[in-house]
């Protein structure tokens, strides 16, 4: 003979009143799957947006601009791509979110679960990055739309010609500018430049004619042989 529990009797009753209603198995199963799209819908944004976000400092020159000293420092975090850092922020707190309505998750202390996520999503971003997929034709247009257009103070190009203290520089965008270098110029190591060298210059611009604060070589660059070229430069 079954033996009613109080617990048992309450829940045998709210069945008959109505009260509580059996929720069919295909409704648990949409459910499921629609999390666990989201996951997936929200991890693959992650990876895309932070791995573009790296592209877009690649491609502007911006992570040697901290060794340019503190101007430099603030200079970079200025530049950065703000809309892209916010967006990746947003999605990793909707991924956490998500994550921890399963057992794996939040059966573990929070910070390791989200440092689970944060670790995946760097690695596959890592994994994008490396393949090439955002110097595809289509993906010009993303990286145009999310990229700081105008960086005031930094400015990347290719060593034209040398005159005197000045040498000039043709930017990205195939402007000419003239670069004065003198003696508080920051140039590490005394690095001698050569035609052809691709380098980022710090400083104030005056119309066509750039103050450096500071030259560095971009590593793709030629001219890298250490010499005093720009220490026989003289106020």
């Amino acid at each position: 003979m079954e033996e009613y529990t109080p617990l048992r009797e309450q829940v045998l009753a709210s069945i008959k009143t109505g009260e509580a209603k059996m929720t069919p198995k295909w409704h648990f199963i949409l459910k499921a799957s629609f999390f666990l799209s989201a996951c997936f819908l929200i991890f693959f944004l992650l990876i895309y947006l932070l791995s573009l976000a790296v592209f877009v400092l690649d491609q502007k020159n911006l992570w040697f601009v901290p060794s340019f000293g503190l101007r430099g420092v603030l200079l970079f975090v200025l530049s950065l791509p703000w809309l892209l850092i916010f967006l990746v922020i947003i999605f990793l707190l909707l991924l956490q979110i998500l994550v921890r309505r399963y057992s794996f998750a939040y059966s573990r202390p929070l910070f390791f679960s989200a440092l689970a996520v944060l670790v995946i999503v760097v690695l596959g971003s890592i994994m994008v990055r490396q393949s090439g997929f955002h110097r595809v034709p289509f993906a010009k247009s993303m990286y145009l739309h999310f990229a700081p257009q105008h960086i005031n103070h930094i400015f990347p190009g290719t060593i034209l010609e040398f005159r005197e203290k000045d040498f000039f520089l043709k930017s990205r965008a195939q402007q000419i500018f003239e670069v004065h270098v003198s003696p508080k110029t920051n140039i590490p190591g005394k690095i001698l430049f050569q035609v052809g060298d691709e380098v980022i210059v710090i400083g104030d611009r005056h119309e066509n004619r750039i103050e450096a604060e500071g030259v560095r070589p971009l590593p793709q660059s030629r001219g890298m042989h250490r010499t005093v070229y720009f220490e026989e430069i003289e106020e």
